[in-house]
């Protein structure tokens, strides 16, 4: 399956069921190879709650956050490299 792929059946699953949180636990890879505004950009758009991207620390996390609120994406979580 495809990131693209995962994107449409997350949008079915929102339009489906628009109450219900939808977390994702993210690698830095998957956001880079689309580029990240593009993908904090289709978060937004299929309804994506929550990103977790496990292996930005919050030191560098600041591209990461821009893109999000470029998108007028509401949450994006960083895990501190203490708890990695």
């Amino acid at each position: 399956m495809t990131p693209a792929q995962c994107f449409e059946m997350l949008a079915a699953i929102r339009h489906k069921h628009p109450t219900i949180p939808i977390g994702l636990l993210m690698y830095a890879n998957l956001v880079f190879s689309p580029g990240i505004d593009a993908f904090y950009a289709e978060c937004a758009r299929v309804g994506v709650d929550s990103v977790l991207v496990a292996d930005v620390p919050i030191e560098e996390s600041a591209p990461f956050r821009q893109a999000a609120n470029a998108a007028q994406y509401r949450a994006h979580l960083h895990l501190p490299a203490e708890c990695r």
